[in-house]
């Protein structure tokens, strides 16, 4: 007899924020947080995005949400569709149990802090 029971869905390990990917791909780069609100090309000045990934970064909690112009914009800034952003987010809502914890590095913001 075949079943209709749903698959279930297996939990991830580790779920991981969008400042993880954010920071590693700046410092990647050799970027700053204000290099990339220019590369956003949004309706907003640069110096509003640079505080939208500055508060992304810094702020991890249920209540900040991204909207589409900003994962639009993250997309155009790193050459990747903006539903990867939409889907780390989601992802990263959707299993709080799993949720890797993340301290961002200054040189995020401030570029490289030389000795």
């Amino acid at each position: 007899m075949p079943t209709s029971e749903k698959p279930l869905t297996e939990a991830p390990a580790q779920v991981f924020h969008i400042a993880e990917f954010l920071c590693e791909e700046i410092l990647a780069r050799g970027w700053t947080t204000a290099d990339v609100a220019k590369r956003m090309k949004t309706s907003r000045s640069p110096e509003v995005d640079t505080l939208i990934i500055d508060m992304l970064i810094c702020v991890h909690k249920d209540g900040l949400l991204m909207d589409d112009e900003t994962c639009d914009g993250l997309g155009r800034a790193f050459g990747v569709s903006p539903e990867y952003f939409r889907n780390l987010d989601n992802e990263w809502r959707k299993w709080p149990d799993r949720r890797s914890p993340f301290t961002p590095p200054d040189s995020v913001f401030h570029g490289q802090v030389q000795p």
